[in-house]
């Protein structure tokens, strides 16, 4: 299952094009929608965004796109709720709200995972 993969197993397999972004990003999606009803490891999330998410890393996959510059290019990455994003309102930036601070006084996701493909 393309969800048990370590990153590397999974970044050689998008390298060599054996597996798609969108496959891996489709396995963990499936484990979320199988166990999470179970466990509550995820607030939320956005499957469309993932999915467009892993549709653009596709393509610049196909184009020769990955190695040093985005080692984590393709790999599905989960981030937790305690870190504030650009993308989706978390638990944190509600509580920031409420208790009358910025939302984004909390940590934000390291820009150098971002720019490494995640």
């Amino acid at each position: 299952m393309l969800n048990q993969l370590t990153i590397s197993e999974l970044a050689a397999k998008l390298a060599g094009r054996e597996v798609s972004a969108r496959e891996a990003m489709q396995a963990c999606l499936g484990q979320i929608a199988r166990v999470d009803g179970k466990i509550h490891a995820f607030i939320s999330h956005d499957a469309a965004d993932a999915l467009a998410q892993a549709d653009a890393a596709d393509r610049l996959l196909s184009q020769g796109g990955s190695g040093a510059s985005r080692p984590l290019l393709g790999i599905p990455v989960g981030i937790k709720d305690v870190l504030a994003n650009d993308f989706h309102i978390t638990h944190t930036t509600v509580q920031f709200e409420r208790a009358g601070l910025p939302a984004d006084a909390g940590l934000y996701m390291p820009e150098p995972v971002r720019r490494s493909g995640a």
